[in-house]
């Protein structure tokens, strides 16, 4: 039986690598869930429809998969920085879209951008991974996929705690400020 004591700190400098994209994905989707989660608030507090709610869910989710169908092969062209950093700067803005609706048609196009921005930058985060420690593939998808599934966990219990605290908008802030922060990590992303 081989050792595997000299490959440690070479995957351990691969899973550090791959932290700034981990972040991202968490950060796209603890948003996304804390939008979900205040769907009831903008009911009660700007009395917008059933429907309404419907069109702005499904909007997001069109978005996504319209974004992820179409341009997903774009970042196997070595184009996945720049989606990573215009999925950011998209969910940035559709954050700060969502935050200040005040109609029906504001909220839909939020979450129409933040959907986009989903869809645009989950592709490049998952390509970025996969180029970046061909060698350990298998753990390094399995980790992006648990930053993204803790996002989603994170998210709604981080969104209800704003919410007491401040107000209904208030995730949405703080979540784009946080996805802000994220900015200068997308920006050091490199090609293939």
């Amino acid at each position: 039986m081989s050792s595997t004591a000299p490959d440690a700190p070479d995957t351990a400098e691969g899973g550090t690598r791959l932290l700034p994209y981990f972040l991202i994905l968490f950060g796209m989707s603890a948003g996304l869930a804390g939008v979900m989660t205040l769907l009831a608030e903008f009911r009660n507090q700007l009395g917008f429809s059933q429907f309404g709610i419907g069109l702005g869910v499904a909007s997001g989710f069109v978005a996504a998969v319209v974004a992820w169908v179409t341009l997903a092969p774009q970042a196997d062209r070595g184009r996945a920085p720049l989606m990573l950093r215009s999925g950011l700067l998209l969910g940035i803005a559709g954050l700060l879209v969502v935050a200040v609706a005040n109609d029906l048609w504001h909220f839909v196009a939020g979450r129409a951008l933040f959907g986009l921005a989903f869809g645009i930058a989950h592709p490049a985060a998952r390509r970025t991974v996969i180029v970046t420690d061909p060698e350990n593939l298998g753990r390094n998808l399995g980790r992006l996929g648990a930053f993204d599934v803790a996002g989603f966990v994170v998210g709604p219990s981080v969104a209800a705690l704003l919410h007491a605290l401040g107000g209904f908008r208030t995730p949405f802030w703080v979540t784009a400020v946080a996805l802000t922060m994220l900015i200068p990590i997308a920006w050091r992303a490199r090609p293939d």
